[in-house]
C-alpha cells in the first residue's frame, strides 16, 4: 500500500505495477495487506501424495523440510496440515514464515526441494517403473550426490554397496571443528546444521539434507573440518571409506575436480561469512554452499 486519500487508494502490485481503486469499491472489497507486518511473511506449498501413504511419514517428511530452510521463522511456528483428500491422494499444506519478503521466493522453491528429497528419503516413490527391480535406498541416495553424478550406474552399484549406515539421534555432533573424518558421509534423511566458530560464538552457516555430503577434508588433503555438523533431527547417514573414495579419485578425475570445486567454495564462503558484522548476517545467505 504506498497512499490513501480522500478519493482512492494506491496499490503497489506484485508485478510492480500501480493499482488506483477508488475508495467506495475498496470499502466493500476484501483487501490483504500482504507489507504489514514487515517482519513476517508467509509461505507455504502443496504437495499431493498417494492415499496409500501413511500421513504420519508424510507429515515427519515435510517438517523436515520445514526445518531445512533456515530462512524460515521458528515463530510463529511452521506446520504441515492436510488440505483434500480423495480415494487416490491426499493433498498436504506446509507453510512457515519469512522475515524478509524479498526471500519468499527462493525459500518456496528450497522448500520445494527438500520436501521432494525428503519424502524420497522416507519411502514415497512418485512414477515407480514396476518393470525395474527394487533399489537400496543407498543405491537411491547416491543418484542425489552432485560429486558422484559422473560415475556410471555400474560404478554407483558397486559404491553403494560399500555404504554403512549410521543412526543419529537429534542434537549430536557428526563432526566437530578440528576433526578430521575417516568417512565420506552422505545424508540419507533427515537434517544437519553446519556452523562455523567466530571465537567464542558458534554462527549456523547453513542446513544440509538428503543427497548432501560431509567429511570431504582429509580425501584430497589433510585439513581438519572447519565446520561444526550437527543433527537437528534424527538422522541416517550412510559412511563411505575414504580409501574407497580415493579409488574413486584416480579412476575418474571428474569426482576430484567436484571434490576440489566443492571444498574451495565452501572455504571461500566460510570466510566471507566470518568478514561480515553478525548483526548483519542472514540466516539463509550462506545456503548455497551446503547445495553439493
Amino acid at each position: 500500500m504506498l497512499d490513501i486519500d480522500w478519493r482512492a487508494t494506491r496499490l503497489l502490485t506484485g508485478s510492480g505495477s500501480l493499482a488506483v481503486i477508488p475508495n467506495s469499491v475498496a470499502a466493500k472489497a476484501r483487501l490483504l495487506n500482504h507489507s504489514r507486518p514487515a517482519d513476517v511473511h508467509g509461505v507455504s506449498i502443496s504437495v499431493v501424495v498417494p492415499a496409500k501413504v501413511r500421513p504420519k511419514r508424510v507429515f515427519d517428511a515435510l517438517e523436515k523440510a520445514l526445518q531445512g530452510v533456515s530462512a524460515i521463522l521458528a515463530t510463529p511456528k511452521p506446520k504441515v496440515t492436510v488440505k483434500a483428500s480423495t480415494l487416490e491422494s491426499v493433498e498436504y499444506e506446509a507453510s512457515g514464515f519469512v522475515a524478509d519478503a524479498g526471500t519468499k521466493g527462493d525459500a518456496r522453491n528450497q522448500l520445494f526441494d527438500l520436501a521432494h528429497r525428503h519424502l524420497e528419503a522416507s519411502g514415497v516413490m512418485w512414477n515407480v517403473d514396476l518393470a525395474l527391480p527394487p533399489r537400496s535406498r543407498q543405491r537411491e541416495v547416491l543418484d542425489e550426490v552432485r560429486v558422484f553424478r559422473s560415475l556410471s550406474d555400474e560404478e554407483r552399484d558397486a559404491l553403494s554397496q560399500r555404504m554403512t549406515a549410521v543412526e543419529y539421534l537429534a542434537d549430536q555432533v557428526i563432526l566437530g571443528v578440528g576433526e578430521l573424518s575417516e568417512h565420506l558421509l552422505v545424508i540419507g534423511s533427515g537434517v544437519v546444521s553446519a556452523s562455523v566458530r567466530e571465537g567464542d560464538k558458534r554462527i549456523e552457516a547453513g542446513r544440509m539434507g538428503p543427497g548432501e555430503v560431509l567429511g570431504i577434508e582429509g580425501i584430497i588433503d589433510e585439513d581438519d573440518s572447519f565446520a561444526e555438523f550437527r543433527t537437528l533431527t534424527s538422522c541416517v547417514l550412510y559412511r563411505i571409506e575414504k580409501e574407497q573414495v580415493k579409488s574413486c579419485l584416480q579412476q575418474r578425475g571428474e569426482v576430484q575436480t567436484a571434490l576440489s570445486k566443492l571444498q574451495r567454495f565452501r572455504r571461500q564462503s566460510r570466510e566471507s561469512l566470518l568478514l561480515q558484522k553478525p548483526a548483519l548476517i542472514k540466516k539463509g545467505g550462506f545456503l548455497s554452499w551446503l547445495h553439493k
